[in-house]
């Protein structure tokens, strides 16, 4: 399923270990309630709307280098400080830990498999 032009308004994991998200719609502010068992954000690629939306409430819970940049692992997944099963993958974001080619849409097919192949837990090599 893909939802554009919404917001989240909640999210929770319910009884049944689904993802609850409830959203509106920017087009016309109707709310709506679905679960899905995974969830792919795609924000768009402004930086600092990443650290102002998304990042600011969790500062304790990720891993920052000493330039104060998101530290991001080779699968382009953010690192946290303490070991966790969860994945919080970026796109466009990564150039100081994979190189100028991050941000270009040309790399994009091997980003996917890259980031596909972590989340089915595989190694790619």
């Amino acid at each position: 399923t893909i939802v554009s032009l919404s917001e989240i308004k909640n999210v929770i994991r319910n009884s049944e270990n689904k993802i609850e998200i409830e959203y509106s719609s920017k087009i016309n502010s109707k709310v709506e309630k679905q679960e899905f068992d995974y969830i792919v954000l795609a924000t768009g690629f402004e930086q600092a709307f990443l650290y102002k939306k998304y990042f600011n409430k969790f500062k304790d819970i990720i891993q920052y280098g000493n330039d104060s940049n998101l530290e991001v692992n080779r699968d382009y997944s953010i690192k946290f400080k303490k070991c966790s099963e969860a994945k919080l993958f970026l796109q466009g974001y990564s150039e100081m830990n994979h190189g100028i080619a991050d941000t270009l849409l040309s790399v994009m097919a091997n980003r996917a498999f890259t980031i596909a192949t972590s989340l089915i837990g595989g190694n790619k090599n």
